[in-house]
């Protein structure tokens, strides 16, 4: 809404009425000539020789519409400041008032400006050549809400385009990287692992950080602020620029998650992943993600102790080299490191419960070696058959080879292959039906699969 101040001095008042002679008002807006907008009239005592004043104020979207830069007064309530300026809303938009000095404003503060619009990188703003003049009104309204940054995902940062959108208060984690004095970053979505093609431009976190860029490479800030602008080559979008409101080192974990290890499957790559320990045999450990079920084989040559520590349910850092083993996807370890004895959330078993699942599952999609699966309503043969540790299962028609692995922390806990070979010979005695638990994976380099586990509580009687 349009508002017009209308100064009538009182002098001209009194010689209206002293004075028959007629007064031209057509510079007067009335209510008649522009029914759209509120005129309000006040009188004033005022110096001989003064003129007419009309202050048109201005809505936001009003503002952002303009087709020519100009002066224009602006009313709402300070929504979001940082070290150069500040966000003023209404009710129809937000809009950056840019003063290159620290403001003075409070948020919620309800203030009137007076100012000349420019555009920057394809946002429109006052600007602060002549420095905007800068009002409050009555405090702060009480019923004036404050933005909450929306946490913009990688995918929408890439396709925002300030040609079509509006300024945007915005939540995010930046990676720094070096390009002279600019704070630039690689932008994350919270939670996300993969970086946005398009990066961005931290401005003003603060006094001393914004020209500390070199000292700053490489770490991670999550931060809230404003996309106000986007910089552009030849038409081709290169970066958003944020003024920041607020930010915070943080510690990104730099692992890569199974499943985007599986995705890349870059043969020698080095790799840092972290999984749930499904499956323990000798120097191979089975590791998969809660959260999706990706799994892959970790292989340590024995350098590293650990392995003979680790149970089903440890939760375990694994550095290696990517590569495919027996036709399946393989890191051959570095280091393993404990992350924790358990996990909050525990793997779920993918339930096969027919034999054509079985015979589908046990197919040549061996991306899908190491997965827990737990076969219901099986049978076995004795253990031993057809060599050491082997046992044969079967699932209506359909069979898999079982194999007891070797975990010398389940065999102390005297859960390991002892126990799982005596249950087995327990359960071809009795001819039971059972379910059982465990990684199906390639066994060797022909993807004949087999179904391990590595502790006696992977054998479970049937209701």
């Amino acid at each position: 809404m349009k508002k017009r101040l209308v100064l009538l001095p009182l002098l001209m008042l009194v010689l209206a009425a002293c004075d028959p002679v007629t007064t031209d008002t057509s510079d007067v807006t009335s209510e008649d000539s522009t029914p759209t907008s509120e005129t309000v009239t006040s009188e004033e005592p005022t110096s001989e020789t003064s003129s007419e004043e009309v202050v048109v104020v201005s809505t936001v979207a009003e503002v952002r519409a303009l087709a020519a830069e100009g002066e224009v007064v602006v009313e709402g309530n300070v929504l979001v400041k940082n070290l150069r300026g500040f966000v003023l809303g209404d009710a129809t938009g937000m809009l950056l008032v840019y003063q290159n000095a620290l403001p003075t404003v409070a948020l919620g503060d309800f203030v009137r400006v007076t100012g000349t619009t420019t555009t920057y990188q394809g946002a429109r703003q006052i600007g602060n050549q002549p420095a905007p003049v800068i009002v409050a009104g009555e405090g702060t309204n009480p019923n004036i809400v404050l933005p909450t940054a929306d946490e913009m995902t990688s995918a929408e940062w890439d396709a925002f385009d300030m040609a079509t959108s509006v300024p945007t208060f915005i939540a995010g984690v930046g990676e720094v990287f070096a390009s002279g004095d600019f704070f630039n970053i690689h932008f994350y979505g919270v939670g996300e692992e993969t970086a946005a093609t398009l990066p961005g431009s931290l401005a003003y976190p603060d006094e001393t950080m914004n020209f500390a860029v070199a000292a700053n490479v490489g770490k991670s800030f999550s931060f809230e602020g404003v996309i106000n602008g986007t910089s552009s080559s030849s038409g081709v979008k290169t970066r958003h620029n944020v003024m920041v409101t607020s930010f915070e080192e943080i510690v990104v974990e730099q692992w890569t998650s199974i499943s985007a290890i599986l995705a890349e499957a870059t043969a020698g790559k080095s790799y840092t992943t972290r999984g749930v320990v499904t499956g323990v045999n000798g120097g191979s450990i089975f590791l998969s993600d809660p959260t999706d079920g990706a799994a892959i084989n970790v292989y340590n040559s024995g350098t590293n102790v650990i392995k003979d520590t680790l149970v089903v349910g440890n939760v375990v850092e694994a550095i290696g080299s990517f590569k495919l083993y027996n036709l399946a996807p393989e890191l051959d370890v570095a280091s393993l490191t404990l992350i924790s004895a358990t996990s909050p959330t525990a793997v779920a078993p993918v339930v096969i419960s027919d034999a054509a699942t079985l015979a589908t599952r046990t197919g040549t999609d061996y991306s899908l070696s190491g997965q827990l699966v737990r076969l219901n309503g099986v049978t076995t043969g004795p253990s031993g058959t057809p060599s050491t540790n082997n046992f044969v299962i079967t699932l209506g028609t359909a069979t898999v080879t079982g194999y007891a692995f070797f975990s010398l922390a389940h065999e102390n806990a005297t859960n390991g292959r002892t126990a799982i070979n005596a249950a087995i010979n327990a359960l071809n005695t009795s001819g039971a039906t059972f379910d059982i638990i465990g990684v199906l994976y390639s066994s060797n380099s022909t993807g004949v699969w087999k179904l391990g586990l590595c502790t006696s509580t992977y054998i479970i009687a049937a209701a």
